[in-house]
């Protein structure tokens, strides 16, 4: 299908009111080619905002005016993500031009937009008038059961599929299971089979979609499904589940602003797919479905009792349950375990944009401006707009002495926002005088050595101010040049150590860290040295390091 046919197929779903429809070809479409990386980031807010409102429709948690309000809103910026598709403008907005007119607006929007709000007043009808007039909502099929409280966060779980002849039966164990975690943790939530004739494979769901058509018409808020396979070995558990109200992805916190008394955070929808396959054992899967249900309810102490007794081996997995403890522990306010959880998730995915923004942003609250800085740096290249996350890198660059990085972002930050020019400005007059005085370090230190190469001092000056001013090429030709005759220096290995945490080079931090401890370094005279702690540092590797 081409781009033009999706972009006519999501038209068509928002004059007939399906917005759900509408974002899903969306969200398909700027995730199949790399050029619609901005928009897509930007689309991740406000799908976010989207979801919300239908959650808040569903469980009537506000007003008819409001509700349409809000399906009003989402239908216009969906519109104009939709609209700058077709004008070639793929480079993300801030929010605040989100909803304004314009005057390049696509011929199609405006009458389209009238058929949506039609679209979405027939929804809030049917929802808020023809609900109330039939409060028995009908069960779709005969085949699902009958849940005692429909509100609840209700699971539907499908007997499990026998891949050869066996007398496996994991669905009835994880019931049993469920069944007494939801006693004792005193979750409100119902667990049911549903009735499927297991003598005939064509009755088993072979897609996620299938099996969540399936949850749906049961009116149940999870599903689980799988395979089961006897070897002569063992038996090959297959356990799939999907999250039937929660949209394509998971919702998560992201941490928008950070100083040391508070953080403020914003949902934003993640990566992580609200449907998965788990390979571990009943016991282990069990823990993890149950987190995330005591997540999805609200039981935060639960989640993390769950989630933290989990182990996974598998990647996909470690992420996701990386995200949601550390979402748990922010609820509960444990930052500092919520940095553990991202420390985890950050060890298999580097380059997990949302992880490093909030790790980023804790360490920034905490001080740690250095680890800050290099967790930000990642975030930039998944949220290039954020005016926030260019602010705070330039003062944790400053912090740290690295006077050039920092003018690098108020520089950038200049050019994303304008109406910042004169606030930067006056941060810019102080940097640059830093930078003047680091520059004639360098050079009162280039003469000394010019007449006397060997003057270890001078190195040692060089290196530092080399750093400050990101000339890291020098930075590290000068290191080497003093270890070469002092091969026991702490400042040359510090600088080195600065310069390729700067650069984000952890692999090297690790050698130079070895290097150092070889050389009989001690741990405590390089922290003395450091803008960050050794010891704290998520990618050193396990060596005993030197008291």
């Amino acid at each position: 299908m081409t781009e033009a046919q999706i972009l006519e197929d999501i038209k068509r779903s928002v004059g007939n009111g399906d917005l759900e429809n509408a974002w899903k070809l969306l969200n398909k479409l700027l995730d199949s080619d790399v050029k619609f990386k901005n928009l897509e980031e930007e689309a991740l807010p406000l799908q976010a905002q989207f979801n919300k409102a239908k959650r808040d429709e569903i469980q009537g948690l506000l007003s008819d005016d409001k509700i349409r309000l809000n399906f009003n809103t989402a239908t216009q910026q969906l519109l104009y993500l939709v609209g700058k598709v077709e004008r070639g403008e793929l480079e993300a907005a801030a929010y605040s031009e989100i909803g304004k007119g314009s005057k390049n607006a696509p011929k199609w929007l405006y009458p389209v937009m009238g058929l949506a709000l039609v679209g979405v007043v027939a929804l809030v009808w049917f929802f808020f008038v023809k609900t109330k007039q039939e409060p028995e909502i009908p069960i779709t099929s005969s085949n699902c059961p009958q849940f005692e409280m429909p509100e609840s966060f209700n699971i539907l779980l499908l007997p499990f599929r026998a891949l050869n002849e066996n007398n496996l039966k994991p669905h009835i164990a994880i019931s049993e299971r469920l069944s007494i975690l939801k006693d004792q943790f005193q979750i409100n939530c119902g667990i049911k089979f549903y009735n499927l004739d297991e003598d005939n494979p064509n009755a088993y769901p072979a897609t996620g979609d299938e099996a969540g058509a399936i949850g749906a018409g049961c009116a149940a808020k999870l599903i689980i499904w799988g395979t089961a396979e006897q070897t002569p070995n063992n038996a090959i558990i297959q356990t799939r589940y999907r999250f039937l109200n929660l949209g394509e992805k998971l919702e998560l916190t992201k941490i928008a602003a950070a100083s040391a008394s508070e953080i403020d955070t914003v949902t934003t929808i993640s990566s992580i797919t609200t449907e998965g396959l788990l390979t571990e054992n009943i016991e282990e899967s069990i823990k993890l479905i149950f987190g995330l249900v005591a997540h999805e309810s609200g039981k935060s102490e639960v989640a993390i009792d769950m989630l933290e007794q989990f182990s996974t081996e598998d990647s996909s997995t470690v992420l996701l349950k990386g995200m949601v403890l550390a979402e748990e522990y922010l609820n509960t306010d444990q930052q500092e375990k919520a940095i553990e959880s991202y420390n985890q998730v950050i060890e298999w995915h580097p380059n997990y944009g949302l992880a490093r923004n909030n790790r980023g942003m804790l360490y920034y609250a905490k001080a740690r401006y250095a680890e800050a800085a290099s967790d930000l740096d990642v975030a930039l290249k998944h949220d290039s707009l954020n005016t926030l996350l260019w602010q705070s890198q330039a003062d944790a660059y400053f912090k740290t002495e690295q006077y050039t990085k920092a003018k690098e972002n108020l520089l950038r930050l200049q050019q994303i926002k304008p109406e910042l020019r004169s606030q930067a400005n006056e941060q810019l007059r102080v940097i640059d005088k830093k930078i003047a005085e680091e520059e004639e370090v360098k050079n009162q230190a280039e003469k000394r050595l010019i007449a006397n190469p060997n003057d270890v001092k001078a190195m040692e000056l060089k290196a530092t101010s080399s750093v400050k001013l990101a000339e890291f090429q020098d930075a590290v030709s000068s290191s080497e040049a003093i270890l070469r005759r002092d091969p026991d220096n702490a400042n040359a290995f510090a600088q080195l150590i600065i310069t390729y945490h700067t650069q984000g080079n952890m692999d090297k931090v690790d050698e130079t860290v070895k290097r150092a401890n070889a050389a009989g370094v001690k741990t405590e005279s390089l922290n003395q040295l450091l803008p960050f702690k050794i010891n704290n540092l998520p990618i050193i590797s396990k060596v005993k390091l030197i008291d």
